[in-house]
């Protein structure tokens, strides 16, 4: 749990831990809903920090999907 809410400190790092968690999900259960991987990680980072790291799940799905198209 340590490693994820360093990684959840930094817009990249919640970006990273998304996608290790979305393959985390779809290699065990054999499906990973997006917006359910945001959230878990959105309540770490408000336990963690306080705050969200993002406004919303669209705001996070609108850097993600900047940084994938670069």
């Amino acid at each position: 749990m340590e490693e994820i809410q360093r990684l959840l400190g930094t817009r990249s790092g919640f970006l990273k831990a998304f996608w290790d968690e979305s393959k985390r999900r779809l290699r065990e259960y054999g499906v990973s809903v997006q917006e359910d991987v945001y959230n878990y990680l959105d309540g770490i980072c408000k336990e963690t920090f306080g705050e969200s790291r993002f406004p919303s799940y669209g705001a996070f799905r609108k850097y993600r999907d900047r940084k994938v198209n670069k």
